[in-house]
């Protein structure tokens, strides 16, 4: 039993690097529960901001946080990244803004090891509201209406 618990936590482990390195790769330019599907006016208009402000968007600060620090679970990328170029920053956000939302239906759902990555987006007048992905378990986005 000891060792199929080390399997699905090294699975779980890969697929939170796998999904971190895409966050990654779309911050450098790349293109991709109870409230499933529940939109709060807050989020809606974040989520509506963000659209508004999609041209002039220029600057975008990822940072990471872990809820459960003592799984001591090590990243080969620093905690905070801040992305400076306009076109990558605007590719980020036209992605998030491209994804469906939740389905309201019941499934099941991986491990979650409380990983989120916090996504801040900025024009040089104003900064938006943050947007958080879940980088295990369901892998929602949360903070653009309807949970992604």
């Amino acid at each position: 039993m000891p060792a199929q618990r080390h399997r699905h936590l090294r699975r779980a482990i890969g697929a939170a690097a796998l999904v971190a390195v895409a966050l990654c790769l779309a911050a450098c330019g790349s293109a991709a529960s109870s409230d499933r599907g529940s939109t709060s006016p807050s989020s809606s208009s974040s989520a509506t901001a963000l659209a508004q402000a999609l041209g002039h968007l220029d600057r975008l600060v990822v940072s990471r946080s872990d809820a459960f620090p003592q799984n001591h679970i090590r990243f080969g990328f620093p905690a905070k990244l801040t992305v400076s170029d306009p076109v990558q920053v605007q590719a980020v956000a036209r992605a998030l803004l491209a994804l469906p939302a939740l389905p309201s239906a019941t499934f099941g759902a991986p491990i979650d090891l409380g990983i989120t990555y916090h996504l801040t987006f900025a024009t040089p007048d104003e900064r938006l509201p943050t947007i958080d992905v879940a980088a295990t378990g369901t892998q929602t986005v949360r903070g653009l209406g309807a949970t992604r």
